[in-house]
C-alpha cells in the first residue's frame, strides 16, 4: 500500500517540517507494516532525502508544473501542490494500486491503518471534518485516502479549478480549498481516527494524528508564550500538549536510532556581535526569543547594511557572520570599502548558515557592506527586513 507525502525544501520552517517527516516516516515503519512510503520532495538531495532513503523510502524528486503558470505561487503553496503530482508519480514508477494514502508531513502514526482504509472505497476520494467533527462539507486534505484511476481522471478539472478561484488558492489551505469545490458532494467519508486532531481529545484509537493547527515542536512553546495567533491557541487544548509530548518522545527515539547527518562544513560561528560600530541597515538587537530557538539578534535592512571598523595595523581581516532569512529569493554581496569579498544566495529559508571571508587590510579605519537583493516588509513590522543576524564579527586574524 502505498503511502505518499510531499515537501518543498524552501517552504519556511523546512527544518521544523523535517523534524515532522522523522516522526512520520519512524512511526509508520512500527506501527504500519503494509505501507511503502514516497516522499515527493521539491529541492536538491540533501541530508533529510539521504536520511529518508536509508530508511527505505522511496524519494521522487519533482516540482508543481503549477509554478510554471503560477509564477507568484507562494514556497509553502508548491509543497502542498505537490500531492496533485501524485497520478503522474504512479505512472511513471508503474504503480498498479488502486488506492493510495496520502497524508501532509505534520502526522505520525499510532496504529495499523490497513484495518480501517480497506473498509473504504472511495468513488473519487475519502477525507475526515476539518475542524469539527461530523463537518464533512469541509473536509481536511491533510490525510486522503485516493482513488488512483478516478482522481487522475478529475485532474484536469481540478487544475482549472485551482485557476478560476486564485488568489484564493495561494493562501492558505492552497489547494484544499479547490479539493473542497470540485468535489463538493463527492467525498466519501473517512474514519476520523485516519485524520486525528489533538484538540478532539486523547483517543487511543486514532491511528493517524494529524498536527492541523499548532504544531507539536516550536509551535507549544509560542503558544505558551502567547505570541501566536488566537486561532492557533485556541487549539491548543490541554490534550493537544499531551499529544505533542509523545510526539517528542517519537522524535528522540527516531533521531536517535537514526541519526541525522550533519549537512554544514562551515566553521562555526561564535553567536553575538563585535569588533565594529553600526552606520546604517542595522535594526537594534531583539530577544532572545526561545520560543523560536534564537539568541539575540539584529535585523540587516534592505538595501545595505553598513558597518565601520578600524584596523590599529596592516594585516589579514576576517568577517564571520551567522545568518538566517524566513523569506524567498534573498540574496547578499559583501564588500568592504567597496571592494567585493564574496556573495550568497538564501536557498533554504529559516535555516541557519555561517559565512566567513578574509582579506588583507591596510591600518586605518574601514566600511563593511552587505548589500541585500530584497527587502521584505511585513504588516507588523514595515521595515525591510532582509537578513537576521545571529552572529557577525569583524576580527583580526592571529
Amino acid at each position: 500500500m502505498k503511502w505518499i507525502f510531499a515537501l518543498n525544501e524552501r517552504s519556511p520552517g523546512f527544518r521544523d517540517y523535517a523534524n515532522h517527516v522523522h516522526v512520520a516516516v519512524a512511526s509508520a515503519r512500527r506501527h504500519c507494516p503494509h505501507l511503502d512510503p514516497v516522499c515527493i520532495f521539491d529541492g536538491q538531495d540533501c541530508g533529510l532525502t539521504r536520511w529518508l532513503r536509508a530508511r527505505g523510502v522511496t524519494v521522487v524528486f519533482r516540482r508543481s508544473p503549477l509554478v510554471d503558470s503560477i509564477p507568484s505561487m507562494p514556497l509553502i503553496a508548491r509543497g502542498a501542490y505537490l500531492r496533485l503530482e501524485i497520478p503522474a508519480v504512479a505512472a511513471e514508477f508503474g504503480w498498479t494500486d488502486s488506492h493510495v494514502l496520502y497524508t501532509d508531513c505534520d502526522v505520525f502514526f499510532r496504529g495499523d491503518v490497513a484495518p480501517l482504509l480497506g473498509s473504504c472505497a472511495p468513488r473519487f476520494l475519502a477525507a475526515a471534518p476539518e475542524t469539527d467533527r461530523g463537518d464533512r462539507a469541509r473536509f481536511n486534505s491533510g490525510v486522503l485516502w485516493l482513488n488512483l484511476a478516478a482522481f487522475r481522471a478529475e485532474l484536469p478539472g481540478l487544475v482549472e479549478t485551482v485557476h478560476r478561484l486564485l488568489p484564493a488558492t495561494m493562501r492558505s489551505p492552497f489547494d484544499q480549498l479547490a479539493l473542497q469545490d470540485h468535489f463538493r458532494g463527492r467525498v466519501d467519508p473517512l474514519p476520523d481516527e485516519l485524520n486525528w486532531k489533538p484538540y478532539w481529545g486523547y483517543n487511543v484509537g486514532a491511528r493517524i494524528v494529524h498536527f492541523h493547527g499548532p504544531k507539536p515542536g516550536t509551535g507549544k512553546y509560542t503558544v505558551l508564550n502567547g505570541v501566536e495567533r488566537e486561532s492557533i491557541t485556541r487549539l491548543a487544548s490541554p490534550a493537544y500538549f499531551t499529544w505533542a509530548l509523545e510526539w517528542d518522545r517519537e522524535l528522540a527515539e527516531a533521531l536517535t536510532q537514526h541519526p541525522v547527518e550533519r549537512e554544514f562544513a562551515d566553521e562555526p560561528v561564535e553567536l553575538g556581535f563585535d569588533g565594529f560600530t553600526a552606520q546604517e541597515g542595522l535594526g537594534p538587537v531583539e530577544g532572545p526569543f526561545p520560543q523560536w530557538y534564537l539568541p539575540e539578534i539584529h535585523w540587516g535592512l534592505a538595501p545595505r547594511t553598513r558597518v565601520a571598523f578600524a584596523a590599529p595595523t596592516a594585516g589579514r581581516w576576517r568577517v564571520s557572520c551567522d545568518y538566517l532569512c524566513p523569506y524567498p529569493d534573498q540574496s547578499f554581496e559583501v564588500n568592504i570599502d567597496g571592494c567585493p569579498l564574496g556573495s550568497r544566495a538564501v536557498l533554504q529559508v529559516s535555516l541557519p548558515r555561517t559565512a566567513l571571508f578574509e582579506c588583507d587590510l591596510a591600518a586605518g579605519e574601514h566600511v563593511l557592506e552587505f548589500v541585500y537583493a530584497r527587502g521584505f516588509p511585513r504588516h507588523e513590522d514595515p521595515r525591510p527586513l532582509a537578513l537576521m543576524f545571529r552572529a557577525l564579527r569583524v576580527e583580526a586574524v592571529s
